[in-house]
């Protein structure tokens, strides 16, 4: 077969294997399921690889065409030559040659996170997908590229030598072993990877081992077609060593060889990959065209079999991932210790609360019962007299607390709506909630309980965050241990209709696009719930301020910034306001949150997140935001404590509240903004504004007369019926 006409095949096989992966991806959601993602990024991997070495060999091709002297050149031949005479290289071949080098490096360590993610996901189910994802990409492709700069490095000397001098075994044949070593390394860890995730499942309970088997068996195909590669690439290995030695020549029969395994690896995992896409569709279509031909009415064996269908395939769409199982288990047993830790207290009255009992870590054992094997996890409570006082001081029983979180309560599982990726897990009662936070957290607030307890003491109308439980706990597989704590509910009283996260600044918080700012006005002002967690810029754009009686607003404001300062002294930063909004018909009788002015809402506050010192890593985060990406270094998160308290509290005194008759002025996020004149901001002109009327931004206003009445929007005042929504000075 003329070498053109296959490199060229190779080439078109390999072109539409990669668009084909694409256009499944994007088209079938099943396939960004774990192992998705990963299979996608060593098709891509492999696929490039072909397509470049594809490239590599016509450029050879088409250069040495009619020289019949000399045969055609293999991957280990321009791979010498790459590194004795790169000088005299042309682009055109050692260009691919070293993208065709780097991308079947790339698709052998993507092979490895395959494998690496079964460990993870057993050594740290609480590690946020997306966290998962970006550690992949950072492990594989820049592997890749320091295995390539490693080889250049390493063989650049010893494959340098005359250039009339024909190359020796040692140099040339084994050079195509040394290209491949990832590829043992590889099959080595994947071996040992299987081996320990299948024999740390016995201790597992049975959801969870059953899962873990699931996941092994799931990309267990992928894994034996990347062992037969390696094994064919072996034994092509020893061939051409041999004919090497015997002819002095290297085969190109073995290079041709090489270049078909690649490809039926790529089409094989290609073959596994749609077959997942296309299995449930061929499914679900097969399933409409039988009950689109069935008019009778089914039988109850019919529709139990219809559902049992249904739920298979539910349960097959979905991700499967030991990290959901496991965090299951794991809450079930923190909240085991939870209990335990709360019934077994000594309370103790404020007055006897020693600087012992801050420090006190009670600690405990939980036997867990696995599949095939037994073992115990290792409980901490840490400080259990000091946060018994704190839920007594805020009037939670002991009763209640214990039944919050009862074994029978399911403990509902939340996503983080920020950039921690924390999770969060609500009581059945929605009175409290668990929190996973990093040891570091963990360690913040054990540093600063004897100050946050007295404060609270001091402060009992305080807005802080109220930490009832601060626990620890080990993980049945390896010895890593997950951090929580235990936290009121702010919206323990039931859904809100809207909630702000608000730092005082601007850089990076906003949670509506530009374009959806006038939809969600309308929203807003038509009273409908949104359930996006809105930042300080849609605060700005909404409009939206605290509305309360002059005596709330003076006591809210105060002890809002009493505890910011608190948080100042104490070093913590990145802190934010949580505000709640509802909407109400009826004043309840009793709430506990602040009613507004006009009787038509309830706010609810709170600091949250408020565990965060300021370490050389946001100083690091400041300068490369403020160096790199041009930010204002005065208006991004990343500020010293002190900085941070101070803009925010300027924030709470200039913007957060709001009272008819005061105006509002753009320089809001700088505190050395001098404030304009109270005659300045007064309104003029006529005003027959009604209830929550006299509140609305100036679009807001407008849609809300144009929704009553075509003519009034006549009515709007002079001085509300130009400008816009855009106050704040960065904008």
């Amino acid at each position: 077969m003329d070498p053109s006409a296959l490199e060229a095949s190779l080439l078109v096989v390999a072109s539409v294997i990669l668009a084909g992966s694409i256009v499944i991806f994007a088209q079938f959601p099943r396939t960004r399921a774990y192992p998705g993602p990963v299979l996608l990024c060593i098709l891509f991997s492999a696929s490039l690889c072909i397509i470049f070495r594809a490239i590599l060999h016509l450029s050879t091709i088409h250069m040495l065409r009619g020289n019949a002297k000399n045969p055609w050149p293999t991957i280990v031949d321009v791979a010498r030559a790459c590194l004795t005479i790169a000088s005299f290289v042309p682009s055109s071949i050692s260009i691919p040659f070293w993208c065709s080098f780097y991308f079947s490096s790339a698709s052998t360590f993507w092979y490895l996170m395959l494998a690496t993610d079964l460990i993870s996901s057993l050594s740290n189910p609480f590690l946020p997908f997306q966290a998962n994802s970006l550690l992949h990409h950072l492990v594989a492709w820049p592997c890749a590229g320091f295995w390539i700069a490693a080889f250049s490095w390493l063989f650049q000397n010893e494959t340098r030598g005359p250039t009339t001098t024909p190359p020796t075994p040692s140099t040339a044949a084994h050079l195509r072993m040394w290209m491949i070593i990832p590829v043992y390394g590889v099959l080595a860890y994947i071996i040992v990877a299987l081996l320990v995730a299948w024999t740390k499942s016995r201790v597992l309970e049975t959801q969870a081992h059953t899962t873990t088997r699931r996941m092994a068996k799931l990309i267990l195909p992928y894994l034996l077609v990347f062992g037969l590669g390696g094994l064919m690439s072996l034994c092509l290995y020893f061939a051409d060593a041999h004919v090497e030695a015997t002819t002095r020549e290297r085969s190109t029969v073995a290079n041709t060889l090489d270049q078909l395994t690649e490809l039926a690896q790529l089409v094989a995992v290609f073959a596994l990959f749609q077959r997942k896409a296309c299995w449930a569709n061929r499914r679900r279509s097969s399933r409409f065209a039988a009950s689109s031909t069935v008019t009778c009415a089914p039988s109850p064996m019919a529709e139990d079999l219809h559902r049992a269908t249904e739920d298979d395939e539910h349960d097959n769409s979905q991700t499967l991932s030991i990290s959901n199982v496991l965090r299951q288990c794991i809450m079930k047993y923190t909240s085991m210790g939870i209990v335990e830790g709360a019934q077994g207290v000594e309370p103790k009255a404020t007055a006897d609360i020693q600087l012992s009992d801050y420090s006190c870590i009670m600690t405990k054992a939980i036997v867990v019962h696995g599949r095939f094997e037994s073992g115990d996890l290792t409980f901490y409570d840490c400080a259990p007299a000091v946060f018994h006082d704190l839920r007594t001081m805020f009037g939670v029983t002991q009763e209640e607390y214990i039944a919050s979180f009862a074994l029978d309560q399911i403990l509902d599982e939340h996503g983080s709506e920020g950039k921690s990726g924390n999770i969060f897990y609500f009581t059945a009662n929605k009175k409290f909630m668990v929190k996973s936070v990093p040891e570091d957290e963990y360690q913040v607030l054990r540093s600063i309980l004897p100050y946050y307890h007295n404060y609270l003491q001091a402060h009992p109308e305080s807005y802080l965050c109220r930490y009832f439980g601060c626990h620890s706990i080990s993980l049945p597989v390896g010895s890593r241990r997950m951090y929580f704590v235990v936290m009121q509910n702010l919206f323990n009283e039931g859904a809100v209709d809207q909630r702000f996260d608000l730092k005082g600044n601007t850089d990076r918080r906003q949670a509506i696009q530009s374009y959806d700012v006038e939809q969600y006005i309308v929203r807003s002002q038509n009273r409908e719930a949104i359930s996006k967690l809105m930042m300080d810029i849609d605060f700005l754009k909404l409009r939206q301020t605290i509305q309360v009686d002059d005596m709330d607003e003076a006591n809210m404001q105060s002890q809002l910034i009493e505890d910011i300062t608190f948080l100042a002294t104490r070093d913590i930063m990145d802190y934010s306001i949580l505000l709640g909004v509802k909407y109400i018909h009826n004043v309840p009788s009793a709430t506990s949150g602040t009613l507004s002015k006009t009787r038509e809402r309830i706010y609810y506050l709170g600091i949250i997140d408020m565990l965060q010192r300021y370490t050389w890593r946001w100083t690091l985060q400041r300068w490369f935001l403020g160096l790199f990406c041009c930010k204002d270094m005065s208006n991004v998160s990343a500020v010293p404590p002190n900085e941070y308290g101070t803009r925010l509290k300027h924030f709470v005194r200039t913007r957060l509240f709001y009272t008819p008759g005061k105006g509002r002025w753009s320089g809001w996020t700088n505190p050395e903004t001098p404030r304009p004149s109270e005659q300045q901001l007064r309104p003029s002109g006529p005003s027959a504004w009604t209830t929550e009327e006299e509140f609305l931004s100036p679009t807001a206003a407008a849609l809300w007369r144009s929704a009553q009445s075509p003519f009034h929007m006549q009515m709007v005042p002079p001085h509300r019926a130009s400008g816009g929504f855009f106050v704040a000075s960065s904008f």
